[in-house]
């Protein structure tokens, strides 16, 4: 399966049985995986994810990013020369998610959703969340600590926090206990964060806030391994030191 997205979910009988996604230097990726299939029909979905556009290079705004149409095919395993390409079946198509459509994560917006309170699902794809939380005290700057989750989208009181992915980690390489900034600059200088989520903090600006009780709603794609219940709602302290200190001396 080719695709010039930056992911996709393979979804067999409406039951997710595989999810990959590109990389910087390989952003479109041929999707492979092992499926088992029920006598008679089966139903195949392929969802394409589209994290953003291109900001550089000639044309960048005419750039296709989906599923470029296929191949597609169904490969025996017990006999690698019993191909079915399924590339010009009639296929349909949806745009969006139902979710996103009916506006779940807008508070304001009554539209029947029964919301489970007991024994809530977590490590599920596809999963909507909702809880509430005080303003907190003070003018400090929020942020929500997303750790736990893996791939999805934030919403207070019905505004977006954007996109998360603390599922994506930094690379396990390159941070050092000593660093020296002196010297030539480059982007591999003083490194931290290496093996760690690129982004767990997200700004909610304090406009989007009620003066008391706010409502948090979570679209937690990739499921796998993800749970809500470490999703914590902080305030960061911005300060400055100023000193000085002579030519050659340590500040």
């Amino acid at each position: 399966m080719n695709t010039t997205g930056h992911l996709l979910y393979l979804f067999i009988n409406g039951f997710l049985k595989g999810t990959q996604h590109g990389t910087v230097s390989q952003p479109g990726f041929i999707y492979e995986g092992n499926v088992s299939l029920n006598q008679g029909t089966n139903i195949i979905s392929l969802l394409s994810v589209t994290v953003g556009h291109a900001n550089y290079g000639a044309f960048f705004d005419m750039q296709e990013t989906d599923i470029v149409g296929g191949p597609v095919k169904l490969i025996s395993i017990e006999n690698p020369n019993n191909v079915l390409d399924l590339s010009k079946s009639t296929w349909s198509y949806k745009v969006g998610i139902n979710g996103m459509a009916e506006k779940f994560y807008d508070p304001k917006i009554t539209n029947g959703i029964q919301w489970k309170t007991n024994n809530v699902s977590v490590g599920v794809p596809m999963t909507w969340y909702k809880t509430t939380f005080k303003t907190p005290d003070g003018t400090n700057p929020v942020v929500l600590d997303l750790i736990g989750l893996q791939k999805g989208e934030a919403w207070v009181n019905g505004q977006s926090i954007g996109r998360y992915w603390p599922a994506m980690l930094a690379e396990n390489k390159g941070c050092s206990d000593t660093c020296d900034y002196r010297g030539e600059y480059n982007a591999d200088k003083c490194l931290s964060g290496c093996g760690e989520p690129s982004q767990r903090f997200y700004h909610v600006p304090r406009s989007f806030l009620n003066n008391d009780v706010n409502t948090l709603v979570l679209f937690e794609e990739i499921g796998f391994g993800a749970t809500p219940l470490n999703v914590s709602v902080q305030t960061v302290t911005v300060g400055s030191i100023c000193a000085t200190a002579d030519y050659g001396k340590t500040l």
